[in-house]
C-alpha cells in the first residue's frame, strides 16, 4: 500500500492530549472499509474521527452501521472582506501572555456545545482542559492574532484568528457569562475581521455547531453566510 492509499491518519497532538490513539479517517466507503479496519487494528487506534457532507446519506448510513456515532453538525460560514473597515472597535486589544489565567477561566466554561462534550467517552473535565490548552497555545503563538475585549479592565471575552493563504479563519471566540448580551461577541468579531482585512486577506471563515444558534446569529449579523454543512462522527474501538 502506498502512502497515498492509507485510509487514516494518526493525530499526534490529539492522541497525546486525550491519552487515546486517535485518528482522522481520510478515505471512507464500502470498498475501503476493510482496509480502514485493518489499518486501525494494526495501529491500535482507540477512536476515529469521520467528517461527511451533510447530504451524503448513503455514506452516513454506512458509518452508522459500522459503529460511528454522530457528535457534531459543523456549520461553516464565510464572508468577503472587501467592505470590512480596518478600524478596530474600542476596548479591544491584542492578548498578552499575562492574560492567559483570565482567558483560561472563560475557556473552561465557554465551549460546551463542542463535539468533545457531546462524546461521553471524553470526560467533561478533560474537555474543559482541552479549551484551556487551546487558548493558552493560541496566545503563545499558535494563532496569528488573539484579541481580547475588556469591560472595566476585566477581560470579557476573546477571539483567535488564523491566516490561511488568502483567507482568515476565526478559531475560538468566547464571552464570559457575566458579559453576555452586551455586544462583546459582535465587537470581537468585527475587530478580528478588521485584522484580516488589514492583512490583505480576501475572505473570512468560521465554523460553529448546529446546536449553537447564538453563535450562528452572531455570524449572520456580522455579514457571514452559510458556506457548507458537514457532520462529524466518532467511532471507538475495543481492544479487549
Amino acid at each position: 500500500m502506498s502512502a497515498d492509499d492509507v485510509p487514516g491518519r494518526l493525530l499526534d497532538w490529539d492522541s497525546e492530549f486525550w491519552g487515546y490513539r486517535i485518528a482522522l479517517v481520510e478515505q471512507f466507503s464500502e470498498s475501503t472499509l476493510p482496509v480502514l479496519d485493518a489499518w486501525a487494528f494494526n495501529h491500535a487506534i482507540d477512536c476515529m474521527y469521520l467528517r461527511l457532507d451533510s447530504g451524503d446519506f448513503p455514506t452516513m448510513h454506512l458509518a452508522e452501521v459500522v459503529g460511528f456515532r454522530l457528535m457534531d453538525i459543523r456549520m461553516e460560514f464565510a464572508r468577503a472582506l472587501s467592505e470590512v473597515s480596518e478600524t478596530q472597535e474600542g476596548a479591544i486589544r491584542h492578548a498578552r501572555l499575562e492574560d492567559i489565567p483570565e482567558l483560561i477561566l472563560i475557556a473552561r466554561d465557554a465551549h460546551t456545545d463542542s463535539r468533545f462534550f457531546a462524546d461521553p467517552r471524553f470526560p467533561d473535565s478533560k474537555c474543559r482542559e482541552f479549551y484551556a490548552t487551546w487558548i493558552t497555545n493560541s496566545v503563545s503563538g499558535f494563532a496569528d492574532a488573539v484579541l481580547v475585549a475588556t469591560v472595566n479592565q476585566t477581560i470579557a471575552g476573546y477571539v483567535t484568528g488564523h491566516f490561511e493563504g488568502e483567507a482568515g479563519r476565526i478559531g475560538l471566540i468566547a464571552v464570559g457569562d457575566q458579559f453576555q448580551n452586551r455586544r462583546v461577541g459582535s465587537s470581537l468579531t468585527s475587530s478580528i475581521l478588521s485584522i484580516f482585512a488589514g492583512a490583505g486577506l480576501s475572505t473570512g471563515h468560521v465554523a460553529t455547531q448546529g446546536s449553537n444558534r447564538k453563535a450562528q446569529r452572531l455570524y449572520q449579523r456580522s455579514g457571514f453566510s452559510i458556506d457548507d454543512v458537514q457532520l462529524t462522527f466518532h467511532r471507538w474501538f475495543s481492544h479487549d
